[in-house]
């Protein structure tokens, strides 16, 4: 098993708070954090884990390097749970506070 060096190792930024809502967004979410079952509550945080992850450590590997595969198939199956456990507005505004925020 290959060790991750310590730069590339997972930082929790806080910059990812999917529902630090700001004015005008409070309909897009139908519920506070805390009121998602355990399950839909691990689906997002996973979600925005491999999110960060993808930002953070894939401009850092090589588009050839099996982790980067990993990341991208991981967050792919990660958002099919998240739509198949009725995450699917939450995910979409995640996604698109995301782009925003690389942009």
């Amino acid at each position: 098993m290959t060790n991750i060096p310590e730069d590339l190792e997972f930082q929790d930024t806080g910059e990812m708070r999917p529902f630090d809502v700001t004015p005008g967004e409070e309909s897009m979410l139908p519920r506070r954090f805390g009121a998602y079952s355990p399950t839909q509550q691990m689906a997002l945080t996973r979600f925005m884990r491999l999110s960060m992850l993808r930002r953070d450590v894939l401009p850092l590997l090589e588009p050839t390097d099996w982790r980067a595969r990993l990341i991208h198939k991981a967050l792919y199956s990660t958002y099919r749970d998240c739509e198949e456990l009725g995450l699917g507005d939450e995910v979409k505004l995640l996604r698109e506070r995301a782009a925003a925020a690389s942009s």
